[in-house]
């Protein structure tokens, strides 16, 4: 499990995807893991492998709440312990199974895989709502990085222009959709979309009478800027490097909103990508900012220091794979979290 944030609460599995009586195999951040209920109800999950000849435990069979290994009979309980020998009641030295205690919550199954101290049962998120009756589940399976998944899920401002035949609502959230920003005592934001009366998304006219309208909530719970750094250096978690460069926010590296301190930093550290832009400005005789070419706005800014300090950085932005740890000591705050060049829309 090297490489991921330890002290937190991971789903392992759906309750409903262990089967009665039997065994439940899984790849869990990057380790084999098999998991089943016990008889009184409580949960087991040993890493699937036998100490002894490395055989998937899954492999092999339950015995009363123990799970045998199919190799040669060696018997495993809940905390991982070998507690039968098939050949002599000497149990061989070092047979012990790494193994984990899942809490059952919102139908599904959590581990905590870092410092058991600290594992509070009360801070597993909160999905109450999907024990409703009506409540449907389905999964998708994507061949994708999972951060790639966590940024698109963090950004929803791209569901009116990406799925307008799917989940969108036909450009009715920026039609007549309202919008409404509440700040909590403890600084958290709510960021509100009430969008109402919506001509319906594409896939639901046929679940719908005709000419019948929809209403839609999209209710985005957010915290400030300084909270999530905050968040983020207690887990020491290695910022994303575009802040590590200096950038303020993260979007497309050629981003038509970029700053001119922006363009000037991609022309000297990325000039491949530059030159691309800037060739196809010159071919088409348009302009992606504004009146200004790239070139012109990258004449105006000046690099940004960080981006020449951190040459680790430097080099993950332009790798395609995922190089660094996920973690980093000693933690210190970003240069592009200090700034106010975010370059957003405006």
């Amino acid at each position: 499990m090297n490489g991921f944030l330890r002290n937190a609460w991971y789903m392992a599995a759906w309750v409903q995807e262990v089967p009665e009586g039997g065994l439940l195999a899984r790849k869990l951040l990057g380790d084999d893991w098999v998991i089943w209920r016990k008889g009184d109800g409580q949960w087991a999950m040993l890493v699937d492998r036998c100490p002894h000849r490395f055989a998937p435990l899954s492999k092999g069979r339950r015995v009363g709440d123990t799970l045998r290994c199919g190799y040669h009979g060696l018997s495993y309980d809940h905390t991982g312990a070998c507690v039968h020998n098939p050949f002599g009641p000497a149990v061989p030295p070092g047979m012990k199974v790494p193994a984990m205690a899942p809490v059952e919550r919102h139908s599904a199954l959590w581990f905590w895989p870092g410092d058991p101290a600290l594992a509070d049962p009360a801070s597993i998120p909160d999905f109450s709502f999907m024990q409703a009756p009506n409540h449907v589940r389905v999964a998708l399976m994507m061949d994708v990085d999972y951060r790639l998944i966590v940024d698109n899920l963090m950004d929803l401002t791209h569901v009116e222009f990406m799925h307008v035949e799917t989940f969108g609502v036909n450009g009715s959230m920026l039609d007549h959709g309202r919008q409404s920003v509440v700040t909590e005592p403890d600084g958290a934001i709510w960021n509100k979309w009430a969008v109402e009366n919506a001509a319906p998304p594409t896939w639901a006219e046929a679940l719908l009478p005709a000419g019948h309208r929809v209403d839609q909530w999209r209710p985005i719970h957010a915290w400030t800027a300084s909270q999530v750094w905050a968040i983020i250096g207690r887990r020491r978690i290695r910022p994303h490097p575009a802040y590590c460069l200096g950038w303020g926010r993260l979007s497309c590296r050629c981003c038509i909103f970029g700053s001119a301190d922006q363009w000037a930093t991609l022309r000297a550290m990325f000039p491949d990508a530059f030159a691309v832009i800037a060739q196809r400005e010159r071919a088409s005789g348009e302009t992606i900012y504004r009146r200004l070419t790239v070139d012109q706005l990258a004449d105006l800014g000046s690099v940004y220091p960080a981006a020449s300090q951190n040459p680790d950085d430097l080099a993950q932005a332009k790798d395609r794979i995922w190089r660094l740890p996920i973690t980093m000591t000693p933690w210190a705050l970003p240069a592009g979290a200090k700034t106010s060049d975010s370059a957003g829309p405006s």
